[in-house]
């Protein structure tokens, strides 16, 4: 759907909720030009401000939507409307991220509220700080300067250090969410071949690994042991946070190793290398630990995760990478990554017979995209998860952060 058709609906679904529930309406969604918002930048943006404001409402229910608008919430509200646009104004307008992203507030009638009634201009633009919707009828500036605004906005917001969270592995977690291409895993469309978990289950996830990530001290990153040591209690957490279920017990350990070899680096050039130091001591869970990964490994060879680890990432270094800064384009880079991933949690699941002909239709999809719900179907029908080339994707934006920022992120971790 188009933007102008997408607009419609979301209409009529506030319109059709608010009639029915008789309670108040916020939809968040990104500020961000051009008819295509969906972006890494957008996305956090907006999922920022929905974390925000749930710490300031009493959100009775919430929906989304993943389109060519961005990541949209629509959260029904206990609360008079005005309390509730006072409230969202006030994130407008002193959170860092608050101009990146409109907030609409609607009564119970259905009518939005402006920031007129409140004795307030219209909202400022970006670049220049006159009436935005003058300076967008006037198209006054280039939508390059804009979207180069947006994207340093947040950059400047996730690479400050924060007391309470690292926002460097908060941003990489949330993007690897967002994606249209699922292959049996979460993302904002669909739960996948899962029961148990959704995207929000994912966000409570998120804040808890990302908290706890920010707690790691020199003595942590030591060794492979000391990591695993602060990795098992990092684990607990985010199963209290998830009710126990497994979001990112995978991603917890490839972002500890990629911290610990950050600290030891001394260039980004450097970094997969010490990575790779690192990582060799995991190659002893072959010879100690009966682990889904262990069986598949005496089975067929494949050693999957730590198989990646104890390369330094090597495909993420030298391929990864430079697909994703191309394009920026989180599904053709997650199918790429996909083909070339050895899945040990897919074997394990499916069988290796299984596995290859996934294989096989992922090789399809990369050739003719219309093959690509018969590959999804087909994951979620044999229970495929491709959560190790999610992971990867974490991965991936992490290093793609670290690589432009290498001194500044460096800095966050001055001990």
């Amino acid at each position: 759907m188009n933007i102008p058709e997408l607009r419609e609906r979301r209409e009529k679904f506030i319109k059709s909720c608010i009639g029915k529930y008789r309670k108040p309406m916020v939809c968040i969604k990104p500020n961000f030009p051009g008819a295509e918002k969906r972006n890494i930048y957008s996305n956090y943006a907006s999922y920022k401000i929905y974390e925000e404001l749930s710490k300031v409402l009493d959100i009775i229910e919430k929906d989304h939507e993943f389109e060519a608008e961005g990541l949209v919430f629509y959260l029904r509200v206990d609360g008079s409307a005005s309390d509730i646009k006072s409230k969202s104004i006030e994130i407008e307008t002193f959170h860092d991220l608050g101009r990146l992203i409109d907030i609409d507030v609607y009564d119970t009638d259905a009518n939005q509220i402006s920031r007129e009634g409140f004795g307030l201009p219209r909202r400022k633009c970006f670049i220049c700080d006159n009436d935005s919707v003058i300076c967008s009828r006037a198209m006054s500036h280039t939508k390059e300067d804009i979207v180069e605004f947006y994207r340093k906005t947040v950059l400047d917001y996730i690479l400050k250090s924060d007391d309470e969270i690292l926002r460097i592995a908060e941003f990489s977690l949330l993007n690897e969410l967002m994606r249209s291409v699922s292959l049996g895993t979460v993302i904002p469309r669909t739960n996948g071949c899962h029961s148990d978990m959704d995207m929000y289950t994912f966000f409570e996830s998120i804040k808890a690994v990302s908290k706890g990530l920010n707690k790691i001290s020199k003595a942590d990153t030591e060794s492979f042991k000391t990591l695993r040591a602060f990795g098992l209690e990092l684990e607990k957490k985010m199963f209290r946070a998830t009710s126990g279920i497994n979001t990112h017990k995978g991603i917890i350990f490839a972002f500890l190793l990629i911290f610990g070899g950050l600290i030891c680096s001394g260039s980004f050039d450097e970094l997969s290398e010490e990575i790779a130091k690192l990582a060799i001591d995991s190659l002893d869970d072959f010879k100690n630990t009966d682990t889904n990964g262990l069986r598949v490994y005496n089975l067929h060879g494949i050693k999957g995760a730590r198989g990646e680890a104890v390369s330094g990432y090597k495909n993420a270094f030298l391929k990864y990478i430079a697909q994703f800064r191309a394009t920026e384009d989180l599904d053709e880079t997650f199918l790429a990554i996909a083909y070339e991933t050895e899945d040990t949690n897919i074997i394990h699941r499916a069988g290796l017979d299984v596995y290859l002909k996934y294989k096989d239709k992922l090789k399809a999809t990369l050739n003719n995209r219309k093959a690509l719900n018969e590959l999804e179907d087909f994951c979620v029908n044999f229970g495929i998860s491709a959560g190790g080339s999610a992971d990867m994707i974490s991965i991936t934006l992490l290093l793609f952060l670290i690589e432009d920022n290498y001194e500044t992120i460096l800095g966050l971790f001055d001990f």
